[in-house]
Formats: C-alpha cells, sequence, structure tokens
C-alpha cells in the first residue's frame, strides 16, 4: 500500500509519469477478509484448515475466531459454552463451593449419622471397593498396606479388627471409605453447575479417579477423587470434557471432625472445531427433542449416599475402577431420584457393556 500511495503521488505531480489509482477503503476491506480467511484456512492452500484455539493458531499468532458461519442456535451454545468454561475457571467459584462445604458440610455427628446404622457398609467397602479405586491402610500395628497389591491382606485385617470391641470407634472408617462419602461434595457441585442454563448445555460430571488413605494408627481417612466436567462427546468420545476439579475430604473419628474441599479447578484445553461440534449436537438434540424438560427435585445427601452405593461395574474395567461415570455412575442417584437435573447424558459406557445415548436436553424458560 506504501508503494501505491507514493506511486500516485509522483504521477499527481509529472504527467510522464505512469498512473496508478489508489487503492480504494472497500479494496483494502477486501484484501483484509481474504487474508484473514487464509490466516484461518491455513498459511497455505495445501496445509488444509488449521486448528484454531480461542482465536490463536497453531504458531500461537492471532488469526481471530471466524463464527458467523455457523447457524444462529449453534452459535449461541459456542457462546454459552465458552462463558461456562470461565465461569468455572473464575477463583471465586472455588471460593463458593469451599465457603458452602465449610458451612454446610463440616458436620461430623452429620456426616457419620447415615453410617452408624449400617455396620454392613464396611463389608462392602472391603468386598466391592478396593478393586474398583486405589487403598492404602496403615493398620494399627505393623506395615502399610495397598491396593491391589495387598488386597487380601487388607481383607484380612479387616476380618481381624471386627473380633476386636476396642477397636470399635474406628472400625467406622471402613463403613466411610467408600463413594458414598462424596455425597456431601457431589450435592454442593450440584448446585453450583446444575443451574437450569447448565443442565441446557448437557452439563455434567464423574469422576475420573479416587483413592482412600486409612490411618488407624490415627483415626484419620482422607479421600480424593478427580472430577471431570463435560458437555455431549463429539465423534467417537462419549464426553467432550471442559475442566477438571479435584475434592478432598478429611475425617478424624477420635477428635469428631470433618473438612471437605475442592482445589485445582482447571480448564482442559479444548479446540474451536470440538466445541462447536458440541454445539451443533446441543442444537440437534434440542431439535430432535423438543426441548424435553425432567423435575428439578434437589435430592437430599443420604438419597445421594444410597444412589452412590449402587453404582456397580465390572471389577477391573477402566469404568468400574475409578467409581463409575454419568448417568449410569456417580450421578445414577442423581438421574432417578431428581429427574436428571445435573446429569445431561442418559448413558455412557460402564466397561464396555453400554453405549452413549441422545442427550437429554432442557428448557429453562418453560
Amino acid at each position: 500500500e506504501g508503494e501505491l500511495s507514493s506511486t500516485s503521488s509522483k504521477s499527481n505531480k509529472s504527467s510522464s509519469k505512469s498512473q496508478t489509482s489508489p487503492t480504494t477503503a472497500a479494496q483494502k476491506s477486501a484484501a483484509s477478509a481474504t487474508q484473514a480467511a487464509t490466516n484461518r484456512g491455513g498459511k497455505t492452500a495445501g496445509k488444509g484448515k488449521a486448528k484454531i484455539i480461542d482465536g490463536f493458531d497453531e504458531d500461537g499468532e492471532f488469526v481471530g475466531v471466524d463464527d458467523t458461519s455457523l447457524p444462529p442456535r449453534v452459535q449461541q451454545f459456542v457462546t454459552r459454552l465458552r462463558d461456562f468454561q470461565m465461569r468455572v475457571a473464575d477463583p471465586a467459584t472455588r471460593e463458593k463451593i469451599n465457603d458452602r462445604l465449610k458451612t454446610n458440610h463440616a458436620n461430623f455427628a452429620a456426616t457419620v449419622k447415615y453410617y452408624e446404622g449400617k455396620p454392613q457398609l464396611g463389608q462392602y467397602t472391603v468386598t466391592t471397593e478396593l478393586s474398583r479405586m486405589a487403598y492404602s491402610i496403615v493398620p494399627p500395628n505393623g506395615a502399610a498396606l495397598s491396593t491391589p497389591k495387598d488386597i487380601e491382606a487388607i481383607r484380612k485385617l479387616f476380618a481381624d479388627m471386627t473380633t476386636q470391641p476396642e477397636l470399635e470407634a474406628d472400625m467406622m472408617l471402613w463403613r466411610l471409605a467408600n463413594q458414598s462419602l462424596l455425597a456431601d461434595l457431589l450435592q454442593v457441585l450440584q448446585d453450583c453447575f446444575g443451574k437450569p442454563q447448565d443442565v441446557e448445555l448437557c452439563i455434567a460430571i464423574h469422576n475420573t479417579i479416587s483413592s482412600f488413605c486409612i490411618d488407624f494408627s490415627t483415626g484419620r481417612l482422607q479421600a480424593e477423587s478427580q472430577f471431570a466436567i463435560a458437555t455431549v462427546g463429539v465423534r467417537d468420545a462419549p464426553m467432550l470434557t471442559l475442566a477438571h476439579l479435584t475434592g478432598v475430604i478429611m475425617i478424624d473419628v477420635r477428635k469428631k471432625t470433618v473438612e471437605q474441599r475442592v482445589k485445582d479447578l482447571k480448564l482442559r484445553m479444548v479446540f474451536d472445531d470440538d466445541l462447536e461440534a458440541a454445539a451443533r449436537s446441543l442444537a440437534d438434540g434440542e431439535a430432535a427433542s423438543g426441548m424435553e424438560r425432567h423435575g428439578e427435585g434437589r435430592p437430599s445427601v443420604a438419597a445421594l449416599r444410597d444412589g452412590l452405593l449402587l453404582t456397580v461395574g465390572s471389577a477391573g474395567s477402566a469404568a468400574a475402577s475409578t467409581a463409575g461415570a454419568v448417568g449410569t455412575g456417580l450421578f445414577s442417584g442423581v438421574m432417578s431420584l431428581s429427574g436428571g437435573v445435573l446429569s445431561g447424558i442418559s448413558s455412557i459406557v460402564l466397561g464396555g457393556d453400554e453405549e452413549a445415548g441422545p442427550p437429554k436436553l432442557y428448557n429453562r424458560d418453560t
């Protein structure tokens, strides 16, 4: 453009110079649009469409995001999914969750009340859960044990402890050390990420790995569970993960204390084309289902604990070893008790036996 302006200026001064028409604003705009399209399509024609994340190409250069080709409803879902990610990443979200856990779910008596009349839950832990999640056990005396290598030794320890009345208080730790303990945390997550606008996006949560550490020398239990926050899947993936977080629960049966919190709330890198594919699925499902709506009942913590204990998969399978998955896994209790308020996916693979079903969508305006 600099050369064109210089040539045009010189032509006004001398008729012997060949004249060149100045570049018009329309031409500049067209050239800019062409260059932007070239950038979005790849630096050379032979490379095909480049991956763009939040407007940046694979080389870290900002090339902009062209959403104008998307149908209006799909674009709305893209925008809402991005907004949801930003809400998850906001430090205020973690603070809000932790404040609620500290205020409403730090009562030891209320936590153990569910377990006091259920001595069979200790047997459930050693029979069902040891083969599904990671356990580390410190006996009252002796070396530490861990799964999977020490499963039989852990079961023997449990059997021996049941014959020692002086260890009755510590036996509560066996009852607590299973998925049902996650209910308080899950209820708070449901309140935070199960709002009507989130349900419409088919936002669902499942845990990817859980671990329990029982220390009988101190009477303490620590549980950690890593959760994925996801929406409908794209291509061959049953879900598109948008973010991750870790939940921590610490209980001391001798001091009678409970502490629960979340940490490491992080966004997952999601390519624009994957987000757009999820948005298209949401829009297509919305049109096909006629905006199916479920009940909005909120299950009690006790009901959630019952639902979580019903989560049973094939021992050794990827899903079973991590406490299940959305719909038929961790939130099976939520779906059956509240009509799917939090989970927007009706079914997902558990041990390879089930296929992901169509998303169930919700209309917050009706």
